[in-house]
């Protein structure tokens, strides 16, 4: 499934989700428990199978502090 679009290319969020957590050293099941998700989902995310809400985006982004633009830039 691709993402892509004119108006906003988020293909990068899921690989930026994962890279920041595994640079932070949070494993998948304890940032899904921190924003309330279940690690199934937050796995979809990850893989690009599923896009998050964007409360749910924000959570992850907080948690990771990290800001919005930097997880759908191309790194």
């Amino acid at each position: 499934m691709d993402y892509k679009s004119d108006v906003l290319d988020i293909s990068y969020l899921g690989k930026n989700i994962k890279i920041e957590r595994k640079k932070k050293a949070i494993k998948q099941n304890v940032l899904a428990k921190q924003i309330g998700i279940s690690n199934t989902y937050l796995s979809d995310i990850e893989r690009q199978k599923t896009i998050p809400s964007l409360t749910t985006y924000i959570k992850i982004c907080k948690v990771l502090n990290v800001d919005l633009e930097y997880i759908l830039k191309k790194h």
